[in-house]
């Protein structure tokens, strides 16, 4: 059965900035139909519920036993997401849940295990992903035109104000927010490096602090990391930098790509890395011709409405969605082992332990701040 001759009930759990957005990009489809929106807070429910023509709860598990949806969107902050993510999947909905989908390994696992359990999909809001640039980058990886790759590196430095640690309470604290710019803001960037490199980690050596806010979880982070192959990668993020930087590399055997967020440059060796080794003239170095790659976005449909569309497909062929909740987990993994290694100052091994992360979140909660 072709999914464009389905049409899917969907409720919204939480209607900020986010939830808007996904009531926006539904309007373009036409397999999704908006029945109801839930926030605690009733003026905000009753506005979006108003401005969309649909009916409003101040509880979610109201809504889900009144509506019956087909599909929930969890748009909360994202210490909240496992137990509203677990009871909708107990209740045997669907569920699509925004980045990150929780704030430690052990909270996913549970997510993971409730989907699974009742059969249902449980995909996870990573839009970049959807970037025709992004899936090039992807692609040049899979399809060896880098050779094996080496080395990687990750900055993504960017600014927050204070102010915007004060506008929402959950912010900037270990027991709401679960972390600071490793799990908000460079979620993103942290899931397409890893998507990219494609490798499970085997050991991480992570440093985090709070340079610049009067906030109890990190603003900077910095982490050395080794992969499967022995592929080594460093990633440093902060938001104590303005202008914003944003670069990504990728050094592989044959070629090196340098990623910054809009187009794609790589760097062609002949003869490759390590056959150059082998050059007789003691300076010698191999030749290098350099591309540039743009990848246009096709049609210019907003990123939600690529990732509705892709998992609505996945409800109507039954298949598991592109960033499933296995997928989602793998970059809270490596946000839990950046900060438990800066929290005990040890190196982490993968795969990452839940419970001693569990121990760890909770002595970090017990800090004001990060010294």
């Amino acid at each position: 059965m072709s999914y464009h001759t389905m049409r899917y009930k969907v409720g919204v759990i939480g209607v900020g900035v986010i939830g808007k957005l996904h009531l926006d990009v539904m309007k373009e489809i036409q397999e999704a139909e908006p029945i109801a929106v839930v926030d605690t807070r009733k003026e905000e429910a009753q506005a979006a519920a108003s401005k969309y023509q649909i009916r409003w709860y101040s509880d979610y598990i109201d809504m889900i036993e009144r509506e019956r949806p087909d599909i929930v969107s969890v748009c909360l902050p994202h210490s909240l997401h496992c137990k509203v993510v677990c009871d909708a999947a107990r209740a045997g909905i669907n569920v699509l849940v925004e980045k990150p989908m929780a704030i430690s390994v052990k909270q996913a696992d549970q997510m993971i295990a409730a989907a699974r359990k009742s059969g249902v999909k449980l995909g996870v809001v990573f839009q970049n992903r959807q970037r025709a640039v992004a899936k090039r980058l992807k692609g040049l990886v899979e399809d060896g035109t880098l050779g094996d790759l080496m080395r990687a590196l990750l900055e993504f430095n960017t600014f927050r104000s204070q102010t915007y640690y004060k506008s929402a309470d959950w912010r900037g604290k270990w027991r709401t927010e679960g972390g600071g710019v490793l799990i908000n803001q460079g979620i993103h960037y942290l899931d397409l490096f890893q998507w990219v490199i494609g490798r499970r980690p085997r050991v991480l050596f992570g440093a985090i602090n709070t340079l610049a806010h009067d906030i109890e979880v990190e603003d900077i982070a910095t982490a050395t990391m080794v992969f499967e192959g022995h592929m080594q990668a460093t990633i440093q993020m902060s938001t104590i930098d303005h202008p914003t930087i944003c670069r990504h590399e990728y050094r592989g055997e044959k070629a090196y790509a340098e990623f910054d967020d809009k187009s794609i440059k790589i760097a062609r060796d002949v003869p490759s890395i390590r056959e150059s080794s082998k050059l007789q003239e003691m300076w010698a170095t191999p030749q290098i011709s350099w591309e540039t790659i743009e990848e246009p976005e096709q049609g210019g449909k907003p990123l939600h409405e690529l990732v509705y569309r892709e998992f609505l497909d996945s409800l109507a062929h039954d298949r598991q969605p592109p960033v499933s909740g296995e997928e989602g987990r793998k970059s809270i993994e490596i946000v839990n082992a950046i900060i438990a290694s800066g929290f005990t100052g040890k190196p982490v091994r993968f795969p990452l332990d839940p419970d001693r992360y569990e121990e760890i979140l909770r002595n970090l909660s017990k800090r004001k701040r990060r010294t």
